[in-house]
């Protein structure tokens, strides 16, 4: 491996033979003798400086070289603050290939901050705290893992470093016996969105940021997201989204729970077809919970053939008035039966809809459903 200085305008024939991986610090693509970078594999590094990308791959034989790797570039990573008064809470990704410490990022330790790794091979310390790096927390941020973060104010996260120019990257989940054992906080370390090769996961909550709910679609830039491992999903691959939202892999009815103040406090999600579903994490989540019951076990994603019953559940963690918001996507309904088993009522969801939701009101109590 070598690092050829920004003063080097001319590489002669034949200079360097077998390298590994190259480095060049020239805006300007230095001119090449013949066989410059002989019997080097085309497809190894070569580190280029920030905006310089576009010149090196067309420039006389650079080009020939097919893994181009972009460094010391600055990326940026709006955050908002606990001001905003949305909660504050941040899943966020690291765009450098290379490990990073808190420090070097621009903005990540200014003010009032809070950052945690997510272990959950760890019951009761699943947060690994970055304050407490001497005892059970860490030091660096990786490519392709997720973080959470707050910050007391409103701050932009800088990232220098070189990103991966890839358009895929596979993530390998763990599974543990502990109780939060099968989740996994990983990140999308591109800075362009990005498609997910599972169809559902969880994010933070857009209107409250203190909440994390289901989700599915394509990952903002630099976002992180929580999955859970299973027999069929032992591996995430992100792919740069560079053809729009990807379109939905199967037929779904999203169900939404909010307060009397509109306020979402959780979510559930009905899929069609064949395949695994997707357990309840309650990781910050509102005690006012929403979930299908299954062999004892609480999902907030199921997969159903589109007909029969379907066990929906509600803890109220204090009496008041809700709304259940219901949005079908990528399917034909006639009738969406919604049974309250307090009142007895059998309410067509899709009767009483209004423009593309449909909505269900009630009371209760601490002590209901």
């Amino acid at each position: 491996s070598i690092e050829i200085p920004a003063s080097v305008t001319y590489i002669g024939k034949e200079a360097f033979n077998w390298l590994d991986s190259l480095t060049v610090h020239a805006t300007t693509p230095p001119y090449l003798g013949i066989n410059a970078f002989n019997f080097s594999n085309k497809s190894i590094p070569v580190y280029v400086p920030c905006l310089a990308l576009d010149a090196y791959e067309v420039a006389e034989g650079w080009s020939q070289f097919t893994n181009f790797v972009v460094m010391d570039c600055p990326y940026y990573l709006p955050i908002s603050g606990h001001s905003t008064g949305t909660g504050g809470w941040n899943l966020i990704a690291s765009p450098l290939v290379t490990d990073v410490a808190p420090a070097d990022v621009g903005n990540m330790l200014n003010d009032v901050y809070d950052l945690y790794r997510f272990d959950g091979s760890c019951e009761g310390s699943e947060w690994r705290n970055f304050k407490n790096s001497a005892n059970n927390g860490f030091t660096m941020l990786s490519f392709g893992q997720g973080y959470l973060y707050a910050n007391s104010d409103d701050v932009t996260l800088q990232f220098v470093g070189p990103k991966s120019i890839a358009d895929s990257y596979t993530v390998d989940l763990t599974s543990s016996p502990a109780k939060l054992g099968n989740w996994n906080l990983i990140g999308n370390s591109f800075t362009d969105a990005a498609t997910v090769s599972v169809e559902d996961y969880y994010r933070i909550a857009d209107s409250d940021r203190s909440k994390i709910v289901p989700s599915s679609g394509p990952v903002n830039a630099m976002e992180g997201i929580f999955v859970e491992y299973s027999a069929t999903f032992a591996e995430v691959t992100f792919t740069k989204a560079t053809r729009g939202a990807r379109a939905f892999g199967s037929p779904m009815v999203n169900i939404d729970l909010r307060d009397a103040e509109g306020r979402l406090l959780d979510r559930a999600r009905l899929r069609t077809g064949e395949g695994a579903s997707m357990g309840k994490l309650d990781l910050m989540s509102d005690p006012n919970r929403l979930y299908f019951r299954m062999d004892g076990k609480d999902y907030a994603v199921v997969r159903v053939n589109g007909e029969g019953e379907m066990p929906l559940n509600f803890d109220a963690a204090q009496d008041g008035s809700f709304t259940l918001s219901v949005n079908v996507e990528g399917m034909d309904m006639g009738y969406l039966h919604l049974v309250d088993n307090l009142t007895g009522a059998d309410v067509d969801l899709l009767a009483t809809s209004t423009g593309s939701e449909s909505t269900y009101t009630f009371t209760a109590k601490t002590t209901d459903y």
